[in-house]
């Protein structure tokens, strides 16, 4: 039973504890939902990954017991304060939800770093030689078995070896981005930490998935933007995701906000994106529509094609 998670932040509430949702992917209702609760105060705001791991045994080729827990990481905050001025703290968390006695238990990860805004690399596109299925990935993550005494246990995690590493933003002191951290989510540790040059400040990192040249390996970049304030200069930064070695520097022609919720996509998802709806966007808009400017931005100054209605 594969579920999707929903937490419910309670903030600095302390009469209130933090419960999670499990939707089966059979529901039909909301009654379907069943929830658990932690029995402990606190907030999750963007987790960073989740997945199953089912333990079956076997006794005499016959199945006598089977166990699902669902495994969550994600930053946890204690004492959630909405609050601009100042900075709350996340610690990263591994939640065990036990489907069949419907408990939690939790687990610090690292409480050496704070650092929230999760992010994990996308995913392969599944070929289509493959019938369906991709030969990049594990669609059914990893398996063990051992044998006993003529009893069998079964174990499978739908972690897939390419979701072994995840990545989170780092908080400085005043609340800004300074870096980022790497999770490894098989090892159960803090992997690395990378931290902006010049005190550099960042945005939220984007992890992006490629193929390296002349291979079917996968290559793994972690990149953001970043802002020097006393050169009131903004950079692009890259990194390699394995190596943490820094790739790239690149000076932006203009000050590009560093932010969150960010997310790549190719040059040839950008230009397909604009050829299906050029012809339908410039009957609806005229040249003082804001929209119309957001798209001059994109797709003239970005993509470099010369613009066609501004003077």
């Amino acid at each position: 039973m594969l579920c999707f998670l929903e937490a419910l932040s309670s903030g600095a509430k302390k009469d209130y504890t933090l419960k999670f949702g499990l939707i089966p992917k059979n529901a039909t209702s909301r009654d379907d939902v069943i929830w658990i609760d932690s029995g402990e105060a606190g907030a999750i705001v963007h987790p960073l990954h989740a997945w199953e791991e089912v333990t079956e045994k076997y006794q005499d080729g016959q199945l006598a017991s089977s166990q699902t827990t669902i495994k969550l990481w994600t930053p946890f905050c204690k004492d959630l304060k909405l609050d601009l001025e100042k900075s709350n703290t996340f610690h990263m968390m591994e939640y065990t939800i036990d489907v069949n006695t419907k408990t939690v238990s939790q687990e610090v990860i690292d409480d050496t770093i704070n650092s929230e805004f999760a992010t994990m690399p996308p995913k392969m596109p599944i070929s289509p030689s493959s019938g369906g299925a991709s030969s990049n990935i594990l669609p059914f993550g990893t398996s063990h078995e051992a044998n006993t005494n003529g009893s069998i246990t079964k174990e499978h995690s739908t972690l897939s070896v390419h979701d072994r590493y995840g990545f989170t933003a780092i908080f400085g002191d005043n609340g800004h981005f300074t870096g980022y951290a790497k999770w490894d989510m098989v090892k159960r540790s803090l992997h690395s930490t990378v931290y902006y040059d010049n005190g550099d400040i960042g945005g939220e990192p984007m992890a992006v998935r490629t193929k390296k040249e002349d291979t079917d390996e996968d290559a793994l970049y972690v990149g953001s933007y970043v802002y020097d304030e006393e050169e009131n200069q903004s950079y692009f930064v890259l990194y390699d995701g394995e190596t943490n070695e820094q790739v790239c520097r690149l000076k932006m022609p203009s000050r590009v906000p560093y932010g969150f919720h960010g997310t790549f996509i190719s040059g040839e998802d950008f230009k397909d994106h604009f050829q299906y709806h050029d012809k339908q966007f410039d009957h609806r808009v005229d040249q003082k529509c804001p929209l119309q400017w957001v798209r001059f931005f994109f797709k003239d100054l970005i993509l470099g094609h010369p613009p066609s209605t501004f003077s």
